[in-house]
């Protein structure tokens, strides 16, 4: 992990409401942070504007500003995400991977790509790692197809010459397909941390708020 990533832990940057990366983060007065998107949608739901982790309220709307700091950070690339090849201290998160020259860029180092009209030519990807890995070893072409039949990867001389009469979709397809599968899995571990953390919600406040709407009750009525 870079030196600047290192300045937050990875649930440091995670948004409380929607349990991902942030995303244009915004800081409340409290010092929480939120996607800005999510803080603003929890509040079109509730009548009033408070932080949903402490639950300190405003009583004005906010004018939010993006946390720069905060979001810089969120955009170097975390375990599990392909880094930029081109970046030399912190590794920035990879948009595309180009194909020709066999790296992955950020933001920053993709404008040649689509600027230079000799770049343009090349092939981008969505970013992948090992790009090596990506090219068919027989015929020194782009691996984009999934043969279903075989489980393997192929390029398009393979499906021509070899996987004529086989089950063949595109890899982005088979790469969808997987994406969702495995969101499946994370909401299905997600779903009882929720349930737990709602619980505990209700548990505090039967045994901290009930009780004193109760005492104000039984006092109003002597």
């Amino acid at each position: 992990m870079s030196a600047a990533s290192c300045l937050l832990t990875e649930e440091q940057l995670l948004c409380s409401i929607c349990l991902d990366v942030f995303f244009n983060p915004v800081t409340l007065p409290c010092e929480h942070n939120f996607c800005k998107n999510c803080i603003m949608q929890h509040w079109d739901t509730n009548i009033q504007c408070q932080c949903p982790s402490c639950k300190e309220p405003f009583y004005r709307r906010l004018d939010l500003r993006v946390n720069t700091f905060i979001s810089e950070m969120a955009q170097v690339a975390k375990p599990g995400e392909v880094p930029c090849d081109i970046c030399t201290e912190n590794k920035m998160k990879a948009l595309r991977s180009c194909l020709v020259c066999l790296a992955s860029c950020c933001e920053t180092h993709l404008k040649p790509h689509l600027t230079a009209s000799r770049l343009k030519r090349h092939r981008l990807t969505d970013p992948v790692e090992n790009l090596e890995g990506r090219m068919c070893t027989i015929h020194d072409k782009p691996l984009e197809l999934f043969c279903k039949t075989d489980q393997t990867c192929v390029c398009m001389l393979c499906l021509v010459l070899d996987h004529k009469s086989h089950k063949v979709i595109l890899l982005k397809e088979q790469l969808e397909e997987r994406k969702k599968s495995d969101l499946g899995r994370r909401e299905t571990k997600i779903h009882p941390m929720i349930q737990e953390r709602r619980l505990k919600i209700e548990e505090k406040w039967f045994f901290t708020v009930m009780p004193k709407t109760n005492q104000f009750s039984s006092t109003k009525n002597l």
